[in-house]
């Protein structure tokens, strides 16, 4: 079974619904694409990026037996559901991540334009999957439809 398989995401024209199904398994993914280099370097905890990286954060933090911090520390882990413009992710990842050695972590990355801003340095930073140009992706705490 593929990715897209193991999604039970609504589509509606240029419209992702994902569903708490879809979460959990990005969850797995998230804590597969860190597990063995990040978990081995003792985590000072979890950060999530205010809204969209609460949750993912909470379930992080319980998953891994790490902190919820306040605020980004170093070598933590930032998280957050989606990187597209990157106003508020790209300050970060430059301070705390190219600097203090923090991952961050997203479900959806808009890959060009991460790799247009930071041309350095990508290996903190991690995706579940890639944007789709053209599609606005609405997650399971910010929509009815589960």
């Amino acid at each position: 079974m593929n990715d897209e398989e193991k999604y039970s995401t609504i589509k509606h024209k240029d419209h992702v619904y994902l569903t708490w199904n879809d979460y959990t398994y990005a969850l797995s993914i998230m804590i597969d694409k860190i597990k063995d280099s990040y978990m081995r370097r003792n985590p000072s905890g979890v950060y999530g990026i205010p809204r969209g990286g609460l949750p993912l954060a909470v379930s992080l933090s319980n998953l891994l037996k790490l902190p919820m911090l306040m605020c980004p520390a170093p070598n933590c882990l930032i998280v957050d559901d989606i990187l597209d413009r990157g106003r508020q992710s790209m300050p970060l990842i430059k301070r705390h991540v190219l600097k203090d050695k923090a991952i961050i972590l997203f479900w959806y990355c808009n890959v060009e334009r991460l790799k247009n801003k930071i041309t350095n340095n990508l290996d903190n930073i991690y995706w579940v999957k890639p944007m789709n140009k053209g599609e606005h992706y609405h997650f399971p705490w910010g929509h009815l439809r589960s």
